[in-house]
């Protein structure tokens, strides 16, 4: 990957049900991406404005683990939520991971 990598957190976030109700586990896995491109919009919801924040990241392929859209990421102290995942260019080496930050 050419470019500056930097490193972000990707969280494996399960949720199981057990006789007392539900638990969450996180498996946390610290990788470096390239941050391809950004993007923001801006909703009004019940009279606040939030400001929206999409990211896409390059990930190099691991066998060790398969990122869906219950994984979270964390990148420069910001939580995002995956929203999608696509090889790069249809090929095992990589993947874009495109990633939604909301907040004020």
């Amino acid at each position: 990957m050419a470019g500056l990598m930097s490193k972000i957190r990707l969280e494996k976030w399960v949720s199981t049900r057990t006789a007392n109700g539900w638990t969450e586990s996180v498996t946390k896995y610290n990788v470096w991406a390239d941050v391809l491109s950004s993007s923001s919009s801006k909703a009004n919801a019940q009279g606040r404005t939030a400001i929206n924040q999409t990211k896409q990241f390059k990930v190099r392929f691991r066998p060790d683990f398969k990122p869906t859209g219950n994984w979270k990421l964390t990148y420069e102290g910001k939580r995002y939520s995956v929203s999608s995942i696509e090889k790069d260019n249809e090929k095992r080496f990589y993947w874009i991971i495109t990633a939604e930050a909301r907040g004020n």
